[in-house]
């Protein structure tokens, strides 16, 4: 005999019944969750992702409806209430912390470095302009010069947190080798300094 009983009804924190062969019925009480709360939380923090990604420039404005379905749909979410507050100079690491928190509560992902990396950066994704466009402009830089070209991709890899300027510089260690002062984070100079020289 299969187990039966109304095993989805987290959200009214009423006694559930459950059946098996082994067991009596027994109430399984489920944690009364405020879904209103969570869900302006979320909007509010998918709003103030969207506007970084306008205001770094990888997010055209036009795009900013799009880029707010992508990251309700990484969450499993088919409703947004827009917010009122206009949001400005957004803090990168904590608005996607905000939204890392959510998906461990949701149980989307695991609450390990790992997993929040893998999942932040899927979120980041939601953001960035489509392979295509940025081999375009890449190219668009290159024919200006080659250090026109690395400067764009360098900012692009920055603002999509592919490379994380708030690790590197918590990280960041100055170091003194052959008359000069070298700058790596802690990490790298451990795994390649280290043992090259």
């Amino acid at each position: 005999m299969k187990a039966m009983g109304l095993q989805q009804d987290g959200k009214t924190g009423v006694p559930v019944w459950h059946k098996s062969e082994n067991r009596k019925k027994v109430p399984v009480f489920r944690e009364k969750r405020d879904r209103k709360g969570e869900k302006a939380m979320l909007s509010e923090s998918i709003k103030k992702l969207v506007q970084y990604g306008v205001e770094s420039g990888i997010t055209p404005e036009c795009e900013r409806i799009y880029a707010t379905n992508l990251l309700l749909d990484a969450f499993g979410e088919s409703e947004y209430t827009e917010p009122e507050t206009e949001y400005a100079k957004i803090n990168l690491e904590e608005t996607l912390n905000e939204l890392l928190d959510e998906a461990v509560k949701r149980g989307i992902i695991e609450d390990s470095i790992v997993y929040r990396d893998l999942f932040d950066t899927k979120l980041m994704n939601c953001l960035m302009p489509r392979p295509a466009q940025v081999q375009q402009k890449f190219k668009e830089e290159y024919a200006k010069s080659p250090e026109c070209a690395t400067a764009y991709f360098y900012k692009l890899s920055q603002d999509s947190d592919y490379i994380r300027r708030y690790r590197i510089k918590k990280d960041r260690k100055t170091w003194r080798y052959g008359g000069r002062e070298w700058y790596f984070s802690d990490s790298f100079r451990k795994q390649y300094v280290d043992g090259f020289w």
